[in-house]
């Protein structure tokens, strides 16, 4: 039986929405401010760290009192799955490359999960929460790494980023066939139903369309490092 009565934008929604924009600002400011010393923030990164792991944990623990565990439906082989985990190393070993990869995923992916969800596929309220959670975390990690650890997005970042999610789609469309059933793992067997303007035309054509879309959209993400690494080139050049 799922949640009843939710609709897209109504005060439930933007409520979840308002609550995850003052979360993924607030993680980072906190940092920014309470960060003093290299100890200090290390404290903070295990801290949002084991609260990440926390956060899994719960989630998973209230999918198995609502249904059983299913290969079709709870293997972490989503996109925003993904981004978690490249954005929760990343914030141990500051590893650039999943920062990057983490940016865009979090940025894109993982803010219109928050704008546009399926209002029709949670089972209860705290899945609400978690789902809302998940996200929010992403997008936390990546302005963390970004506030906090001054990290940067290189040149060449759109092309890798696309490159290892085109990678993970080619890993992850023969899983989905092999499980068969409902197995919809980086919706490469069917769109989502959400109510998305971005997502146009049906197998396999969306997901030809959301490749351009997608380069387009990591472009604007990389916009604001692109004039910042042009900056930093002229005055060392100067």
């Amino acid at each position: 039986m799922k949640l009843q009565g939710l609709t897209l934008f109504d005060s439930t929604h933007l409520a979840y929405i308002f609550g995850s924009i003052v979360f993924c600002i607030a993680v980072p400011f906190l940092g920014k401010f309470y960060c003093h010393n290299p100890d200090s923030k290390k404290r903070w990164v295990m801290g949002l760290i084991w609260f990440t792991v926390v956060q899994e944990v719960f989630d998973y623990f209230n999918r198995l009192q609502v249904r059983e565990l299913n290969l079709e439906l709870d293997l972490p082989l989503h996109l925003c799955h993904i981004a978690l985990l490249a954005s929760t190393i990343a914030l141990y070993n500051k590893n650039v490359v999943l920062f990057e990869s983490a940016y865009f995923w979090g940025i894109g992916a993982s803010f219109q999960a928050i704008l546009t969800p399926d209002m029709s596929d949670f089972d209860n309220n705290f899945s609400l929460v978690t789902f809302y959670l998940h996200h929010a975390l992403i997008i936390a990690h990546v302005l963390w790494l970004i506030v906090v650890e001054k990290m940067r997005c290189r040149k060449g970042s759109v092309l890798r980023t696309m490159l290892i999610t085109n990678i993970f789609a080619v890993i992850i469309y023969p899983i989905n066939l092999v499980i068969g059933g409902k197995a919809n793992y980086m919706y490469l067997i069917d769109k989502p139903p959400v109510n998305n303007p971005l997502l146009m035309g049906e197998w396999p054509w969306y997901i030809l369309n959301l490749e351009i879309i997608i380069i387009l959209y990591m472009g604007l993400l990389y916009i604001p490092f692109f004039l910042k690494n042009n900056k930093s080139a002229k005055l060392d050049q100067a």
